[in-house]
C-alpha cells in the first residue's frame, strides 16, 4: 500500500507541470497592460528597489492605496500662493459673495452644504485665475493622470531612480500608490482575487 501511494504521488508530481499553461494563452505570462484591464493593478510613483527590499528581504507587508477621491481638494491648493489668492477672492468675488448672501443660515438645513459648494466653485475660479491645472471631476482613466498630478503623485510609467529622495516619506512607507480611485481599486482587487481563486481550484 505504501509503495502504491509513493507511485501515485510521483505520477502526480510528474503531471503537475503539464497542468500549467506556459503558452501565450496564460494571462499570467501574456498580459495586455491597458487602463481597463482587470487582471493587474498598476503601481506608480514608487521605487522598485524599495519594494523588493521590503517584501523579499525584510518580509514586510505592503498595502495598495488608491488615489484621493475626486472630492478631495488638490494638494496644490494648500500652498501659500493659492491660500492668499483664495482669501482675497472670498472678500472680492461677486459671484461668491452673492451666493453666500442668499444662504439662510438660520432656517436652511442645507446651509452648510451650500456654503461648501460656493467655496469649492470659488476655488475652481481661483485655480483658473492662477493658471493651475483644471481640477479633475471625472473618473475616466484618461483623466486620472491629471488628478494624480494635482495631488503631487507622479503617474508616469517611468518610476523614480533608486537614488531619488522625495521631500516626504512616500517611498519609505508601507503603501504602494496605484492610479485608481477607491471604489475602482476595491473592484479591481476583488476581480483579481476571484480569478486567483478560480485558477487555484482548477489547477
Amino acid at each position: 500500500m505504501h509503495q502504491f501511494k509513493e507511485f501515485i504521488t510521483k505520477k502526480i508530481t510528474e503531471l503537475r507541470p503539464r497542468l500549467m499553461d506556459t503558452s501565450r494563452r496564460n494571462a499570467l505570462i501574456n498580459n495586455t497592460l491597458t487602463a481597463r484591464s482587470a487582471s493587474f493593478v498598476r503601481i506608480v510613483d514608487e521605487k522598485p528597489q524599495n519594494i523588493f527590499n521590503d517584501i523579499a528581504i525584510k518580509g514586510n507587508s505592503l498595502k495598495l492605496v488608491p488615489l484621493p477621491t475626486l472630492e478631495t481638494d488638490p494638494l496644490d491648493e494648500s500652498n501659500q500662493e493659492f491660500t492668499d489668492a483664495f482669501a482675497a477672492a472670498m472678500e472680492t468675488d461677486e459671484e461668491y459673495l452673492k451666493s453666500i448672501d442668499e444662504i439662510d443660515t438660520d432656517n436652511d438645513g442645507m446651509a452648510f452644504e451650500k456654503q461648501a459648494i460656493a467655496e469649492r466653485e470659488l476655488k475652481d475660479r481661483v485655480r483658473e485665475l492662477l493658471g493651475y491645472p483644471e481640477r479633475v471631476l471625472t473618473g475616466e482613466p484618461t483623466s486620472l493622470a491629471s488628478h494624480a498630478r494635482n495631488h503631487g503623485i507622479n503617474p508616469s510609467f517611468s518610476l523614480p531612480d533608486p537614488k531619488f529622495v522625495a521631500d516626504d516619506d512616500r517611498h519609505e512607507d508601507d503603501e504602494l500608490q496605484t492610479l485608481l480611485l477607491p471604489q475602482a481599486l476595491d473592484a479591481r482587487l476583488g476581480r483579481i482575487r476571484s480569478r486567483y481563486k478560480t485558477m487555484a481550484e482548477e489547477n
